[in-house]
């Protein structure tokens, strides 16, 4: 979720430069030579234009969230079920690491080295079950 949020806050960040740099932008193309009276109401356009503006493109943003993960198939991470749980983790050398790893109702005595992943023996998910090898 604190994701989601950085990154709507960089989303609202960049809008707001985008508005301000083309409101400069313009402010500095219009030449000042000829003066003439100006009314309030143009001056407070601007700001209203750029709060528009601000509120459509902070709207679009997170409907196109909603709309990614909607089609993507995300879901935050809490509402994620777990179905791999690591019990316990023994490093036996530089190299070589065991595993016991419980998955669909199973444990699994997993070992890695250097020459990839072996699956050494599994056994039912107990509290203190003993392991089956593996063949």
């Amino acid at each position: 979720m604190k994701l989601g949020l950085r990154w709507r806050g960089a989303v609202l960040v960049a809008t707001l430069a985008w508005c301000c740099a083309g409101n400069c932008a313009a402010a500095e193309a219009q030449p000042s030579a000829i003066p003439y009276k100006r009314d309030a109401a143009s001056g407070e356009s601007s700001y209203s234009r750029v709060a528009i503006g601000l509120i459509i493109s902070g709207l679009l943003a997170v409907g196109s969230i909603y709309v990614l993960r909607r089609r993507l198939g995300l879901q935050p991470l809490a509402q994620q079920a777990k179905q791999l749980r690591v019990i316990e983790t023994q490093r036996l050398s530089t190299r070589l690491t065991l595993y016991v790893v419980e998955f669909a109702g199973q444990r699994y005595l997993i070992s890695h080295s250097e020459h990839g992943v072996t699956s050494l023996a599994s056994a039912p998910a107990q509290k203190d079950a003993p392991l089956e090898r593996v063949e």
